[in-house]
């Protein structure tokens, strides 16, 4: 990084650019990092600004005290919470946090049947198995998806999580009382979109039956014509 940073006359933006075509498979650092490099090598006489001479051991298990009990007292704590309510980095933080094994969990939206595995990895081995046999067999699927949409707005499930050392399988119960929303099915070939419905109500399997064969055959023959 300081080679390209030098070679490009010290300028941050040229010396991404070149680090980039040098290293594509790298992680790409900010470019402020350039510059900042060779600060520390002139002031410190290394690439890294060293601790400050009154940092204890105790410091350090001080922080680690703090960010483990908060993510104890609350699992759903971001790092950014810990942050604005600690003082400490939600760098630091995110270093503590792995170093006690603790792991930020996805919550999932929906609940998994036992068979629902099972079922799903003998459909990707399905699935290989009609690719090794025909490469394009994707292109003849007709993908279907549904999903209701409801008033009381979306669940982001990546703002959503909960630190643990072992998986929780959390899930997360939808209040519906009060709220009014609409179904919608939607069927995808050939990376177009063949068909979509709307209901009132939540899709069920012979809903999702009769939308299939109510919509795809015109559909199909349109898109062919």
């Amino acid at each position: 990084m300081l080679e390209c940073f030098i070679q490009n006359g010290y300028n941050s933006e040229a010396a991404s650019e070149a680090y980039f075509n040098r290293y594509p498979e790298r992680r790409q650092p900010n470019m402020s990092i350039f510059g900042r490099l060779k600060e520390n090598l002139v002031e410190y006489g290394g690439f890294n600004k060293p601790r400050p001479k009154n940092y204890r051991i105790q410091d350090a298990e001080d922080v680690a005290i703090n960010v483990v009990g908060m993510v104890v007292v609350n699992p759903s704590i971001s790092s950014r919470q810990i942050e604005a309510e600690s003082g400490i980095s939600r760098r630091r933080a995110l270093s503590v946090l792995k170093k006690h094994k603790f792991r930020p969990y996805t919550i999932r939206k929906q609940q998994l049947l036992p068979t629902d595995p099972e079922r799903r990895l003998d459909f990707c081995n399905w699935y290989l198995q009609q690719i090794e046999q025909d490469q394009l067999f994707f292109k003849n699927i007709i993908w279907t998806d549904e999903s209701y949409v409801s008033s009381a707005g979306i669940f982001n499930r990546h703002n959503k999580h909960y630190w643990s050392e072992d998986n929780p399988h959390q899930t997360v119960d939808v209040q519906n009382q009060g709220r009014f929303g609409f179904s919608v099915w939607c069927a995808l070939y050939n990376n177009r979109i063949l068909a979509y419905q709307l209901y009132d109500d939540n899709l069920n399997g012979q809903r999702d039956v009769n939308c299939a064969s109510q919509t795809t055959d015109d559909n199909l023959k349109t898109l062919e014509s």
